[in-house]
């Protein structure tokens, strides 16, 4: 039986761009016998789910270094060149097995829409809109949001998107397919091990000061905390076991980062990304829904210490709790749905 490509290629900013398609991936490949799947993904994405991808079998492979070239959230405009923003498609084209594949998923990077106008897009914001507050500033990123934006307007594509985080650019600008939360269910934990603190500043890498800074506050002030920062002697290391332990995540709001917290059911304390308005809008969608709050500040380390132990309770049994079981989760098998069926998958 010959076999069809998928090619999966993924934005660089995080990794809830490559969990998410980790995801999707393994639904579809236990689903559909015919299909093969290919990820062009950066470096460190590759590091941090390697282990993931060579789980989903034969039938998947990854391609590292593809995107290094592609969008990250940055404050200062001066920093973009064109080729930090774009340089993704030439490398994307040099691999027959990505550029000439039978199906492709981008999740947020719209560019391949200008050498593949079938894809199918995914995520919950756009890059123009995002990088636009730098477009009075940065040539680099002006072209790009006129490059974006007019790629959109032509072809229209579908993109899968949480339908409670989708901003308002995917909603006007694609086809957008609403989700659940890429969750299939919640994973259960004991109460009285939930003590730990997690601060998070995410894939970005662009709040690692600050979130340095509430680490060491509220270690301080007598909590148990542990962060994502590689040199820190408490690192994070994403495993089942440290996720039964954390009562509360204190974050840079991402989408990847606010699925895992509805998995294991933990609530979050959110941290300000100023000018990034994809960073905001998710933060005042997860306060809207109850399954956040905001941090406060940090320069009154007591009144830190009280504002998180009691986020932490009201998302072990207290007002967070019945918001975190009430969101709709079953997204990947959705998302898995509409592709079988949008690209005659199994058939």
């Amino acid at each position: 039986m010959s076999s069809r490509r998928l090619a999966v290629v993924v934005s660089a900013n995080g990794f809830g761009h490559i969990r998410r398609q980790v995801l999707v991936a393994g639904e579809l490949l236990s689903r559909v016998e015919d299909v093969r799947i290919v990820f062009g993904l950066t470096e460190a994405q590759h590091r941090r789910f390697k282990a993931e991808i060579d789980d989903l079998g034969p039938r998947a492979e990854a391609i590292p270094g593809v995107t290094e070239q592609s969008p990250r959230w940055r404050h200062d405009a001066a920093t973009y060149a064109p080729a930090e923003l774009d340089g993704w498609e030439s490398e994307w084209a040099r691999h027959p097995t990505l550029a000439e594949a039978d199906f492709v998923l981008s999740d947020n990077l719209v560019g391949v829409l200008a050498h593949r106008p079938d894809a199918v897009l995914s995520g919950s914001f756009l890059w123009s809109d995002v990088l636009e507050v730098h477009a009075g500033s940065s040539d680099a990123c002006r072209a790009y949001v006129e490059r974006e934006r007019a790629l959109l307007a032509r072809h229209r594509p579908p993109m899968l998107a949480s339908a409670d985080l989708a901003t308002d650019g995917v909603r006007a600008r694609t086809r957008m397919v609403p989700l659940p939360w890429m969750v299939d269910s919640v994973m259960p934990t004991v109460a009285s091990d939930r003590r730990l603190v997690l601060v998070h500043g995410g894939g970005t890498r662009t709040l690692d000061a600050t979130v340095r800074r509430v680490a060491q506050t509220l270690r301080a002030e007598g909590l148990e905390v542990a962060t994502d920062l590689e040199d820190d002697d408490l690192c994070f290391g994403f495993s089942e076991a440290e996720w039964r332990r954390v009562g509360l995540v204190v974050c840079r709001p991402g989408v990847g980062t606010a699925t895992e917290c509805v998995r294991w059911q933990i609530p979050m304390m959110v941290i300000r990304d100023p000018g990034n308005s994809e960073a905001e809008h998710v933060t005042a969608r997860l306060v809207a829904l109850g399954l956040a709050r905001d941090l406060p500040a940090v320069s009154d380390p007591a009144a830190l210490a009280v504002a998180v132990r009691e986020a932490r309770e009201a998302g072990i049994g207290g007002s967070i709790a019945p918001a975190l079981q009430a969101r709709p989760r079953g997204g990947v098998t959705h998302a898995v749905d509409w592709l079988c069926d949008y690209w005659s998958l199994g058939t």
